[in-house]
């Protein structure tokens, strides 16, 4: 010890610790007194981290995570430190907050790939610096099936065929009269979906062995999204005939929406099927019988288009050519029969006493019909 300094040794066993300093003067009489406060400061940079209210636990690689919908357009980062000296950083905003944070974390559900890394940083009272991720993982929920194949046998060749969606919305394969079994493919639109069919489990991709039983065999399967949603299917195998072809309209988005009616050529008063054509215009029809059938495609607003004495032979499909409806027919004269029907004056006197109109809801039932390209408005692109 000397005149100039002095030293002491402290304990340094609380958070704080206040040492009293006295200094007497050279004088002899002139005394200052100081207090010299030493603060311990904390290294603890743990934290809780939450998504969605739900707390997450940090794994061995020093990431958190949680798994979501992939139709989530947004979730809650929140993180609460345990010292609340220490401050935290979320997705690398550079904005500080003392003793935690609360970040909503929006997701562009388009753009957002299988998974999003949120950057989370927590600084200690000493400045100790801890970096961590939140994993977000995007649940799939597309339970939809891409495809369904079938191989077959046919004069000592594999034929495979890709089924097609029938007028009861089943997965379809024709296949030849002596066909006894069939092997099919399920391929589901999502890698992550699972396919049970019967005993049958598998992930990405199933193939199964269907033995026909009568010329007409179903198959059922279920396609369980990975995020646990449930969907039926029905395939149906036929050794029968088919009618497939594709219906155009004037609808400016290219959703060619028409009703295709079946007769057969000696009883033409009440179809024997009926469906809608899928949104490109396509349908495909299964015919169990042989014999002469018409074949109507119609469309409010439109020329009926009827092709007639259609050959169906059994174990054959029957591929019509494209054809584009007339569109113009907006007054229905119900004493003509269809191939009488032509576009009248009296059509265009209503297309054009409609043009201007907005349709709405509230009249849509009534002005829809003068909608040709169905766009919502009767224009001039309807009296093309």
């Amino acid at each position: 010890m000397n005149d100039s300094e002095a030293w002491v040794d402290l304990k340094l066993e609380q958070d704080e610790i206040t040492v009293p300093v006295v200094v007497t003067a050279t004088d002899g009489k002139t005394v200052e007194t100081y207090n010299i406060i030493l603060q311990r400061l904390s290294n603890d940079t743990s934290a809780i981290v939450s998504y969605d209210g739900e707390p997450l636990s940090k794994d061995e690689n020093g990431e958190y995570n949680v798994s979501i919908l992939d139709t989530a357009t947004s979730g809650t980062i929140k993180v609460v430190t345990n010292d609340a000296n220490a401050t935290v950083d979320i997705n690398n905003t550079l904005e500080y907050e003392l003793g935690g944070k609360e970040y909503n974390l929006d997701i562009d559900t388009k753009a957002a790939g299988r998974t999003i890394e949120v950057p989370i940083s927590v600084v200690s009272a000493d400045e100790t610096v801890e970096n961590s991720t939140l994993v977000i993982t995007r649940l799939s929920t597309n339970n939809n099936t891409a495809k369904v194949e079938g191989t077959y046998e046919d004069n000592n060749k594999q034929v495979t065929k890709e089924a097609v969606i029938d007028e009861d919305g089943n997965y379809f394969i024709m296949v030849k009269e002596e066909t006894s079994e069939v092997t099919l493919k399920i391929t589901p639109e999502s890698q992550y979906s699972t396919i049970k069919l019967g005993e049958q489990t598998s992930k990405g991709e199933l193939t199964t062995i269907a033995t026909l039983t009568g010329d007409i065999t179903f198959v059922n399967y279920t396609v369980t999204s990975e995020a646990g949603e449930e969907k039926q299917y029905t395939i149906k195998i036929g050794k029968v005939a088919s009618i497939s072809g594709k219906i155009l309209t004037e609808n400016t988005e290219e959703k060619y929406k028409s009703t295709i009616k079946l007769y057969k050529s000696t009883d033409t008063s009440n179809p024997v099927k009926q469906m809608e054509t899928e949104e490109n215009g396509t349908f495909y029809i299964t015919i169990e019988e042989s014999g002469k059938y018409d074949l109507v495609a119609c469309k409010d607003g439109y020329l009926n288009y009827k092709v007639t004495g259609i050959e169906v032979i059994k174990g054959e499909e029957t591929i019509l050519d494209e054809h584009k409806l007339i569109a113009g027919n907006v007054v229905k004269n119900n004493e003509k029969s269809t191939l009488e029907e032509q576009i009248e004056i009296d059509d265009l006197v209503a297309l054009n006493n409609n043009y201007g109109e907005i349709i709405t809801d509230e009249d849509k039932e009534t002005r829809a019909i003068y909608d040709l390209n169905e766009d919502g408005v009767v224009n001039k692109l309807c009296l093309l």
